[in-house]
């Protein structure tokens, strides 16, 4: 693996690999990131989750930002850029904004959010459950977005990697699937409302230095974590050029406001700006 951080098209999706994700809704890149830089970036990750509340975005943002205090379970530290700046040298990295782009068909893509996810080791509520991240970014317009999913060391079963099921990006009523905190992950059909049993959960094992991509629709989870060591994994929550803010509502009427809304300034009619740099820094070009 080089430690070129340029872009190269031989780092990128060719026309075969577009089409399959947008069959299957995910991909999965040769080694691309540093091991050096995944060593770094872990300490920084370890450095925010003690820092004292000085320095943190404040509870109101309405965010998961895991510290000592909070206990056992996932902890999930979200807005890690924008709380610890030196992250940006992992979070933007060009190429993962090239691929991004060469596989949402968009000219350009931003940041939206990002979260570094560790799970300890024999935590049976270090998991993530059937969800798609459609269902929590209802305010955006784009229905193109995506995640990288960068892990910090080789990814496997065994500690509990990222689990998709084939195709569901293109299922209706994927923007409903809010499942993150059920940790009961047989119930695949029943939640699925029988569209889906585990015969079609694929699970993404990686190296460490690979990153796997996937779409917002795409149904995915992941188990708790049996192997004897921490497993830390960067989620990298990406917008193509064309998305913006729109309002929604919930079920019961009230509006939805999401973290981000709280944290962007807003555009001249008073709607959040999803193109803030201070917040949504672009990633490629």
């Amino acid at each position: 693996m080089s430690t070129d951080l340029s872009v190269s098209d031989l780092d990128l999706p060719g026309a075969a690999d577009v089409d399959a994700y947008r069959e299957r809704g995910w991909y999965v890149t040769a080694p691309i990131v540093p091991h050096d830089m995944l060593d770094r970036m872990r300490l920084l990750v370890d450095e925010h989750q003690h820092r004292l509340d000085v320095g943190r975005l404040p509870h109101t943002v309405g965010m998961q930002d895991w510290r000592p205090l909070d206990g056992d379970g996932l902890r999930n530290n979200e807005f890690i850029t924008l709380q610890e700046p030196r992250f940006a040298e992992l979070t933007l990295l060009p190429i993962i904004g090239a691929i991004a782009c060469r596989l949402a068909g968009t000219p350009s893509v931003r940041l939206f959010d990002d979260q570094a996810l560790a799970k300890p080791p024999g935590d049976d509520d270090a998991f993530v459950g059937w969800h798609t991240d459609r269902a929590y970014w209802t305010n955006c317009s784009s229905r193109q977005m995506l995640t990288a999913w960068v892990p910090f060391e080789d990814s496997t079963v065994d500690n509990g990697t990222l689990m998709v099921v084939d195709g569901s990006h293109r299922w209706d009523g994927v923007e409903h699937l809010r499942h993150f905190h059920d940790g009961n992950l047989d119930r695949l059909s029943v939640v699925t409302g029988g569209r889906a049993t585990g015969d079609a959960i694929t699970s993404i094992e990686l190296r460490k230095g690979q990153v796997s991509f996937h779409h917002e629709g795409v149904l995915h989870a992941s188990r708790p974590n049996r192997s004897s060591a921490t497993r830390l994994a960067l989620a990298v929550h990406l917008q193509p050029q064309d998305n913006e803010f729109r309002q929604t509502f919930s079920p019961a009427g009230d509006r939805v406001v999401l973290p981000a809304d709280r944290l962007c300034r807003t555009t001249p009619d008073g709607r959040p700006d999803y193109s803030d740099p201070a917040v949504f820094p672009q990633l490629w070009p």
